[in-house]
């Protein structure tokens, strides 16, 4: 006798690996009544494909990159910001004033002295009628992001 799988090769099981190459996808149910349900599993599965295949990817010049974050509490400039990184490539810095309205600004860059750090400055305005820029005199908490090897 024959092997029945020689015979009727769709009989064949197919490996594990074919199961990891292609999504799964439920059968037919088969009765005209059901037709509409089916597009719809189909349809279902076919956006839930769209959605994996446009997930957030990491751009080519942060893989293998690291973060690290904080909070300082800053008047004025604090130069030199140790991040625990090899070199900071990038950082980002927000002023944490709660619910409260504020008229502070921050900006922070990476060091030009030490390689795994940034230099943070907040500012504020001269006054009510100036609106030009200068070093905050009180003490400001921020919080940060910083990323790099």
């Amino acid at each position: 006798m024959s092997d029945p799988l020689q015979q009727f090769p769709s009989l064949q099981t197919p490996t594990s690996q074919t199961y990891l190459d292609q999504p799964w996808r439920p059968g037919v149910i088969g009765r005209p009544e059901d037709h509409e349900l089916d597009l719809a599993v189909k349809t279902a599965y076919d956006r839930l494909d769209s959605l994996r295949d446009t997930t957030t990817q990491v751009p080519d010049a942060l893989k293998g990159s690291r973060t690290s974050s904080g909070a300082l509490t800053v008047t004025g400039a604090v130069k030199g910001v140790a991040t625990g990184l090899g070199t900071v490539s990038n950082v980002v810095a927000s002023v944490d004033n709660g619910a409260s309205p504020h008229s502070y600004t921050v900006s922070a860059t990476p060091s030009s002295i030490s390689m795994g750090a940034f230099d943070l400055y907040v500012w504020k305005p001269t006054s009510s009628a100036n609106m030009t820029p200068i070093a905050a005199t009180a003490p400001v908490l921020v919080r940060w992001i910083a990323w790099g090897t």
